[in-house]
């Protein structure tokens, strides 16, 4: 008799969140007015005043909260019913709920406030009517990003202005990568954002993060032309600061055209120039192996590696070639280095370029490369 309770308890409350979902106000009425108890009953994690507030339905969320619904009861995420307005976009629900005194800086489990979820989803109203009710706008998520930096990442041009304008926001916040708003705008490319930035708080220019990368040399590092004129014209930044691997923006600059020039060619072109630039073979049989390798392209790739391998080792000495480990060539052109590497399954040749500084008697390498990190770039 208990389980079969229990069984007609969770399909009636099943049946009860699905018609709150459907605006269905005389049904889930009936229903909590018969079982006051179970107004804040769940279905998949969410109750029906959460399902309403997302759809929108005025009438029924009022209902609800008069029958005594909670404001703060969160699904298994940590979200409120304010927050499902929010992804929702229902700012008419949001002001319901604020006025019933609901908890504006609430967060999830991801540390997501209300606002957070508003900039991300790109939802003006939501926004505007989060700080008409004093949100805080400094809440730092999981990621340490505020919800100025979701924004930028948007390239939501009407909530950064909005965003900016908040007498108490806080610009020099770091998210957990050590970026600032103005170095998240800098790797963006967002000049929108840069100017607006600037125009409200100059000093960030040549701050730096951990590393020495200031706004401009991470604008120059991903090619943004447009934002290091901005960071060099409106922001006055130094031009010739450094990083703490001694790199100048024009350098970083330099350095990524080599990059993209590389990595633009094909996987044969870059094979056929290593084995030029390192074994120096004669153009009239380089040609004729480039011919075969059309007829052979298929084989060509796969066996290349086994056949240049052994003779870059052979060849080490006389080339200015190293080994650096198994299936690793770096080769030296001057000031500069290439360095090959195949993946694990040797299908897949990455290619890192090192710009060689003289700051010791002997060479440095400077190692540049880029990760992701759910969908945020990171460069180190």
């Amino acid at each position: 008799m208990v389980l079969e309770s229990v069984q007609l308890e969770t399909t009636s409350l099943d049946k009860l969140v699905r018609e709150a979902a459907q605006g269905h106000l005389d049904v889930v009425r009936e229903f909590v007015l018969k079982y006051p108890d179970m107004v804040d009953g769940r279905s998949g994690g969410k109750t029906c005043l959460q399902v309403a507030c997302h759809q929108g339905h005025v009438e029924l969320v009022q209902f609800l909260l008069s029958a005594g619904a909670s404001l703060e009861g969160a699904d298994d995420d940590g979200d409120t019913a304010l927050h499902y307005s929010a992804f929702g976009n229902q700012p008419e629900i949001m002001e319901i709920l604020l006025k019933q005194n609901a908890n504006i800086d609430a967060v999830n489990k991801g540390r997501c406030s209300a606002l957070h979820v508003a900039v991300n989803k790109q939802h003006v109203h939501c926004v505007v009517m989060l700080l008409k009710f004093k949100c805080d706008v400094n809440i730092q998520d999981s990621y340490g990003d505020t919800a100025l930096h979701d924004a930028i990442g948007k390239d939501s041009v009407e909530i950064i202005d909005l965003l900016c304008n908040v007498p108490g926001v806080d610009f020099t916040l770091k998210n957990k990568r050590g970026f600032n708003v103005l170095h998240h705008a800098a790797l963006k490319g967002n000049n929108f954002a840069t100017e607006r930035l600037l125009g409200r708080t100059r000093q960030l220019v040549d701050v730096k993060k951990d590393d020495g990368f200031a706004a401009l040399h991470l604008a120059c590092l991903n090619g943004h032309r447009a934002v290091a004129e901005t960071l060099l014209a409106q922001g006055q930044a130094e031009v010739d600061l450094r990083n703490n691997r001694k790199q100048t923006p024009l350098l970083l600059a330099v350095s990524q055209v080599y990059l993209s020039l590389w990595c633009s060619l094909s996987l044969t072109a870059q094979l056929f120039l290593l084995l030029f630039l390192t074994v120096r073979i004669h153009p009239l049989f380089f040609s004729l192996i480039a011919y075969c390798a059309v007829c052979f392209k298929y084989v060509y790739q796969v066996a290349l590696w086994v056949v240049t391998l052994p003779v870059l080792k052979t060849l080490r000495t006389w080339y200015h070639l190293r080994i650096l480990s198994s299936g690793c060539v770096a080769v030296w052109c001057g000031r500069s280095v290439l360095m090959f590497q195949r993946d694990i399954t040797g299908s897949d040749i990455r290619m890192h370029f090192y710009e060689m500084m003289v700051s010791h008697p002997r060479y440095q390498a400077v190692f540049i490369s880029r990760y992701c990190e759910n969908l945020k770039c990171h460069f180190v």
